[in-house]
């Protein structure tokens, strides 16, 4: 009679020393994209006429009609409308607001 509880006693010993830890899950990779939007430079400003040209690289032209921001170093100055027309990697844009100055980023908001 006394071999029974012994038995259930030594079981339960036994079950609760087989349980395993479950295995650490390793940390999710970051997932890179790279920013591919037209990031360009103001070559020329009038400001009478209220109109910049801006350079891009080859191949990331914005749209006509398309409002970019003009950042000088690092804050927000201005607002642009590509307008045309594009002479190779230079483009005409209309001043919305503020005032580009020469060698600001212009890239989109």
């Amino acid at each position: 009679m006394r071999l029974i509880p012994c038995l259930l006693c030594a079981a339960l010993v036994l079950v609760g020393c087989a349980h395993r830890k479950p295995a650490p899950v390793p940390p999710a990779r970051p997932i890179i994209t790279p920013d591919l939007r037209p990031l360009g430079r103001v070559e020329t400003v009038n400001l009478p006429a209220r109109f910049v040209v801006v350079s891009f690289s080859h191949g990331a032209m914005p749209a006509l009609n398309q409002t970019l921001g003009v950042y000088h170093a690092g804050l927000k100055t201005a607002e642009i409308k590509i307008t045309g027309p594009q002479k190779e990697i230079n483009i005409v844009a209309e001043i919305v607001t503020g005032a580009p100055q020469a060698q600001d980023e212009v890239k989109p908001d």
